[in-house]
């Protein structure tokens, strides 16, 4: 017998772990593919890299593969947002075929789960939600809290050295 693919991470097992007080919508936005590392409800039917078991025997994933690969128009993946990690509610199929086509991004309605008021993982999160509000930078991932105030700081003095140098 074949030694058995690895499966992704579970969303209820990763939640377990955490003191979990909020959930909110975050919405429509981008979200990088390899940032998208397990599901909510399947982990265990499919392997890590999203696709099912026995793949090339799987006309749903075949299709939707065929689909991406031609184009089409497809609706956004459904995520959920744990700790910047996310895990995938709907779409898993469409994240394996994005995976194996080499995309970066996919479109995503993403719900955001936040630890309990008290924990670093929330102050870290809420620095971050800041962060990207105030720049427009969704790509830069600290692991500190404390982190995106500093480097929001280095960036709003480098400007302003640049505003002073143009002079």
């Amino acid at each position: 017998m074949p030694p058995r693919q690895p499966t992704l991470r579970s969303f209820d097992q990763e939640l377990s772990g955490h003191r979990l007080a909020t959930q909110r919508l975050i919405g429509l936005r981008p979200v990088r593919i390899d940032r998208i590392v397990g599901s909510v409800g399947r982990a265990g039917n499919l392997r890590d890299d999203f696709r099912p078991h026995r793949w090339r025997e799987n006309n749903r994933y075949t299709n939707m593969l065929r689909l991406m690969e031609e184009g089409a128009m497809l609706p956004p993946i459904s995520l959920y947002e744990l700790l910047n990690d996310y895990y995938v509610l709907d779409g898993h199929h469409r994240v394996g075929a994005a995976r194996e086509l080499g995309m970066t991004f996919m479109d995503a309605d993403v719900v955001q789960f936040l630890p309990d008021e008290d924990s670093p993982a929330r102050r870290l999160s809420q620095e971050r939600s800041r962060f990207e509000l105030t720049t427009g930078l969704r790509d830069i991932e600290l692991r500190d809290p404390g982190a995106y105030p500093l480097l929001r700081n280095e960036i709003d003095e480098h400007k302003w050295i640049l505003g002073e140098s143009s002079d």
